[in-house]
């Protein structure tokens, strides 16, 4: 007899943490059908929700993972996707595989679903509608993948050109943290492990923050942002369960961009708290998942602080946080850079001049410099509301 059971959602009948009478029973049940000579095979999603007792060599001995796709798979699928769907000439499937990491097969199904009504939408009343590449661009916007389903990061339109000045350290991120994500083959070809994490610090308000939600704004990788002290829990374990479960998530989505935002607060050095241990247990806890025996894949973490003498000295090490990159204050010509970048819809009277602006704003960050240009705008908007322009004098 060649029979074949797939059951699905298995965790459902046979959750690992509070297996009832009926978990009971499936087993048995399942026991008696694999015995008799059946084929059974169960799906679930959450692999670690299933009764580890399932997994016994009589019962469900093998166990296959269907990966997420990567950019190659992502193009082949988007191919037999869209096979029935009549394609304009400027589509790049490509480029949309390239731009839609973390999404599985359903999620791509709902993007060419999604690209479709908008271009029926958009003619409606043509002869042979098509699908363009402007409305894959827009449907990109709406669908999420479901993988980052938890995480409501809403992602500011913002790519590393909108930074001002900063070369070097822009140079720095792109090899640290878009190159193991965007080209983890040429890590492979050459046989060495990509760069696991970057430590950016420097005095407040120097754009670490925005750095990242500008690399997070080149679509290459999805995001998972935490700020420090978020994954912190009175209750004993909580903590660290939310520092695995963020990791669960960062490598289900990869490939991932992890960003701990005021990493001082989250990984202090140990030893020195006085919660009852809670901060050294969430440090142990980073460091075996930055590090530990289950290897992170095509996840770069990316830190922030402004006070890296209180981050705890073994996150720093090659293999973790590896490379520090110091963000400076910026001097004159970047403020120019900044002012230009900060006021870029701002429309100035013609005797402003940003150049020398820059030049004398001694001292100022770039949070102080943007705080600059909002103030401006205020002031001429006190003056009147109807005001079409800044001047120098605002």
């Amino acid at each position: 007899r060649h029979e074949q059971h797939p059951q699905r959602d298995v965790e459902a009948l046979a959750p690992a943490d509070d297996a009832g009478p009926v978990a009971t029973v499936f087993r048995q049940v399942l026991a008696e059908t694999v015995g008799a000579g059946v084929a059974v095979v169960c799906t679930t999603s959450r692999p670690e929700a299933v009764d580890p007792g399932l997994r016994a060599p009589d019962l469900l001995s093998l166990r296959i993972t269907v990966p997420l796709p990567d950019q190659a798979l992502r193009r082949e699928q988007l191919t037999v996707l869209t096979r029935q769907v009549p394609l304009a000439e400027d589509v790049r499937l490509d480029e949309v595989a390239g731009r839609t990491p973390g999404f599985v097969a359903a999620d791509l199904a709902a993007l060419v679903r999604e690209a479709g009504v908008r271009a029926a939408l958009r003619q409606k009343t043509a002869d042979a509608p098509t699908v363009a590449m402007a409305d894959f661009t827009a449907a990109l916007e709406v669908v999420r993948p479901t993988t980052m389903a938890a995480s409501t990061l809403e992602l500011a339109d913002v790519t590393l050109d909108d930074v001002g000045d900063m070369v070097e350290v822009k140079e720095q991120l792109t090899e640290s943290v878009l190159w193991p994500l965007t080209y983890p083959d040429t890590f492979a070809r050459l046989g060495v492990q990509p760069p696991r994490g970057v430590l950016l610090y420097g005095p407040p308000g120097c754009g670490k923050t925005f750095l990242v939600t500008a690399l997070a704004g080149s679509g290459r990788a999805n995001v998972l942002s935490v700020k420090g002290a978020e994954l912190l829990s009175k209750w004993v374990g909580e903590s660290e369960r939310a520092v695995r479960e963020l990791f669960r998530r960062a490598r289900e989505a990869a490939p991932t961009l992890v960003f701990l935002d005021e990493v001082d607060a989250l990984a202090p050095v140990r030893g020195q708290a006085s919660d009852g241990g809670t901060t050294d247990r969430v440090v142990a806890a980073l460091l075996t998942e930055l590090d530990g025996v289950e290897s992170l894949r095509n996840v770069v973490v990316v830190g922030a602080t402004n006070r890296p003498d209180l981050v705890d000295p073994a996150l720093l090490r090659p293999g973790r946080l590896e490379r520090l990159v110091y963000v400076p204050p910026p001097d004159g010509d970047a403020r120019a850079e900044i002012l230009r970048a900060a006021a870029r819809h701002v429309p100035f009277a013609d005797d402003v001049d940003l150049a020398a602006l820059g030049g004398g704003l001694d001292g100022f960050s770039a949070a102080d410099c943007a705080a600059l240009v909002r103030e401006a705008a205020l002031a001429a908007m006190r003056e009147s509301l109807t005001a079409s322009t800044v001047t120098a004098g605002h």
